[in-house]
């Protein structure tokens, strides 16, 4: 598992949700899967993943990791 303050970010092609995984997921028909075992991830609100990058993600892109970085 990677560092709490890492995490990656995807869209589904079936139904267009938003994910956030703690573990760069694997793209398997049409939704993504965590690449670990155990349930490592979350759904996000619709445009929540546009407010955190600024832009919109959709299944043609690779899932992209999000750095937090605390002052």
């Amino acid at each position: 598992m990677n560092d709490l303050n890492d995490f990656w970010l995807a869209v589904d092609f079936k139904d267009n949700t938003e994910w956030l995984f703690f573990d760069k997921p694997i793209r398997n028909e049409g939704i993504w899967l965590s690449s670990v075992e155990e349930e490592n991830f979350v759904r996000l609100d619709d445009g929540a993943i546009e407010q955190i990058l600024g832009r919109q993600l959709t299944w043609a892109d690779e899932p992209v990791e999000v750095k937090l970085t605390l002052k």
